[in-house]
């Protein structure tokens, strides 16, 4: 009797893991709040008032905090201008979106095209 009821429990206990585990919204989900934060942000960085002669590309490591605010972390960029530009438009700065996502830290891509 209590191997019947050892092998019932180990069958839920089975059946309730592959259950939760499978959630294929979770990821569709997480993808458009990825896409809604990264319009965001490229909102937040139009217009840019600087004076370059090339197009720079670099990357922004940006934390989102549990108030829905960014804070960048870093810049891989050698131009101090373009560090403290983004760093100016993006710190501190609200978001619209309600991200619940596991992940609060974003690598996002940035290109700024001279004379725009």
């Amino acid at each position: 009797m209590k191997t019947i009821k050892s092998l019932v429990l180990v069958a839920i206990m089975a059946v309730s893991t592959v259950v939760t585990a499978s959630n294929p919204n979770a990821a569709e989900n997480s993808k458009i709040e990825n896409q809604k934060i990264g319009k965001e942000i490229q909102a937040l960085l139009e217009n840019p008032r600087l004076e370059i002669n090339e197009e720079i590309q670099t990357h922004a490591m940006v934390a989102l905090t549990d108030n829905g605010e960014l804070v960048v972390l870093s810049v891989e960029s050698t131009n101090e201008a373009v560090q403290a530009y983004i760093k100016n438009r993006l710190n501190y700065k609200k978001i619209g979106c309600n991200y619940k996502g596991s992940d609060d830290l974003f690598k996002v891509p940035v290109r700024i095209k001279p004379g725009v």
